[in-house]
């Protein structure tokens, strides 16, 4: 039990026991049964002679203090890796659209003359498509015929289809009589504001050559872009990204 462990590890003060196995100093309150408990902490204990009365010096801890090398112990201090630095991420330029081609007012004068475009004063936005179209034409065609003119609908135009009062489709893939066209894209194309799909096909149509003009960047409803089979020459501009 506690008692007697407490004897047969050499406790001078072992509790009860004591007087039983011959205890050289046991306490006097201990063998009468009287008095206060010896493992009283609010009581003082009988100091056997030649005991120290020293109390045990708590360690303290120090700053700054020499570190103690053990032998065989390297005292090279250990580098400290400097933290790997994080790539700065190189920004992503956003394309910006070209500005409008400037179409001349006579163009303008022109197609609304009320047959090319009906009620023109109602519909400002087919005006501006016909003269886009009108101003562009030429460079378009090349040396070939498109019959396109302000003596006639823009709604009947080849290769054109009109929805709420603007140019929604230029489609020149599948006109047999569009065979010949060698010209090359107007800048002017990029005014078509509600332009949804754009194709002209060099398979059957002829050859279109130099550039793809940036102002096509302009057409932000586009949707299909088909210039397959051309002699078109130079990168695809940013813009229509």
């Amino acid at each position: 039990d506690a008692h007697s462990n407490a004897y047969a590890y050499g406790d001078p003060y072992a509790h009860g026991d004591a007087c039983a196995h011959g205890d050289a100093y046991p306490h006097p309150s201990l063998c009468s049964g009287a008095g206060p408990a010896v493992d009283d902490p609010g009581q003082p204990r009988d100091i056997p002679p030649g005991s120290d009365v020293s109390p045990t010096p708590s360690p303290v801890a120090r700053v700054n203090d020499p570190v103690q090398q053990r032998p065989g112990e390297d005292a090279t201090p250990t580098p400290t890796l400097a933290p790997t630095p994080t790539p700065t991420p190189t920004p992503t330029s956003t394309p910006t659209s070209s500005t409008l081609v400037a179409i001349p007012a006579s163009y303008t004068d022109s197609c609304s003359n009320g047959v090319a475009v009906p009620n023109p004063s109602s519909n400002p936005g087919l005006v501006s498509d016909c003269a886009a179209l009108m101003y562009g034409k030429d460079t378009l065609r090349g040396t070939r015929s498109l019959d396109w003119g302000y003596g006639v609908n823009i709604a009947s135009w080849e290769g054109l289809t009109v929805a709420g009062g603007r140019v929604t489709r230029l489609d020149l893939l599948h006109l047999p009589g569009l065979q010949f066209l060698n010209g090359s894209l107007p800048a002017s194309l990029g005014n078509l504001s509600n332009l949804t799909f754009l194709g002209i096909d060099g398979s059957r149509f002829g050859r279109l050559s130099g550039s793809i003009p940036a102002e096509l960047g302009n057409l932000s409803n586009l949707t299909v872009l088909d210039l397959g089979y051309n002699a078109l020459s130079g990168s695809i501009p940013a813009e229509l990204n």
